[in-house]
């Protein structure tokens, strides 16, 4: 049980070391008129380490996290990582955080993306919210890409 909690720690300090250093920039996909919303105040984004991965969930504010690549490796290319969790939850660190860190460490650009989950309380439509969240992501990034 204490090798458990041990693990979780060294994993939320990682994942804190990485958001310090590594990512420079958060990127709103929608400047807050996200498509098919439904405002609903007791949806709120929480990350929680419970079950001994650290997820994201509840988003209703689309975003990218850019983690530049170091210039003095950057090749120019750029990776746009959606994190998996079954759609219950974002596994931000391990599919997300450090997959960009890994990227990196190749010379390439990595975007995380955290999109909306379906669920019938925050949109009109849940079968097509994750997907015009990971439509609009790429869009972003050509648009901006140089």
């Amino acid at each position: 049980m204490i090798i458990k909690k041990i693990t979780a720690a060294c994993v939320c300090m990682i994942m804190l070391t990485g958001t310090l250093f590594g990512q420079s920039k958060v990127i709103s996909l929608w400047n807050g008129k996200v498509p098919g919303a439904i405002q609903n105040s007791g949806y709120k984004q929480v990350v929680d380490s419970a079950d001994h991965w650290i997820k994201m969930r509840f988003v209703t504010q689309p975003a990218l996290d850019m983690y530049p690549a170091p210039p003095e490796k950057a090749t120019g290319t750029a990776v746009i990582i959606c994190p998996g969790g079954g759609y219950w939850g974002l596994a931000i660190a391990h599919e997300g955080a450090a997959v960009a860190q890994w990227l990196n460490s190749l010379g390439i650009t990595a975007f995380v993306l955290k999109y909306r989950l379906p669920n019938d309380d925050i949109m009109v439509d849940k079968s097509v919210g994750p997907m015009q969240d990971g439509q609009q992501a790429i869009r972003l990034v050509r648009q901006h890409a140089k």
